[in-house]
């Protein structure tokens, strides 16, 4: 999993990086733009890598961007489907988090 950037964050309990250098955009096949809805109502983007969108949760539920904002509610992204044609997925979240089951596909 890689964070390379997100519109709001919450606190974090690591410690800081010793290096100062940019978080990198992702690229390729993996990266996506995954726009994300908390309990709170607060909306926002994140940029994550995301292998294999059969395991959206293992790669978005750790970055927590919800976390003062009572959980997350909602997450929707863009997924190309067998025919070649994008389509927007959303799927919600339970209890502050997406399921480890929850899928991103067509």
């Amino acid at each position: 999993m890689v964070l390379v950037s997100a519109t709001a964050c919450g606190g974090s309990s690591s410690a800081p990086t010793a290096s100062a250098a940019p978080a990198l955009q992702p690229s390729g096949g993996s990266a996506r733009s995954i726009d994300y809805r908390c309990v709170h109502g607060r909306l926002g983007a994140i940029a994550l890598s995301v292998p294999d969108l059969r395991k959206l949760a293992e790669s978005l539920n750790p970055v927590n961007v919800c976390e003062y904002d009572g959980g997350l509610a909602e997450v929707t992204l863009t997924v190309n489907c067998d025919n070649g044609s994008p389509a927007r997925v959303s799927l919600r979240a339970v209890g502050g988090k997406l399921p480890a089951t929850a899928s991103a596909s067509c």
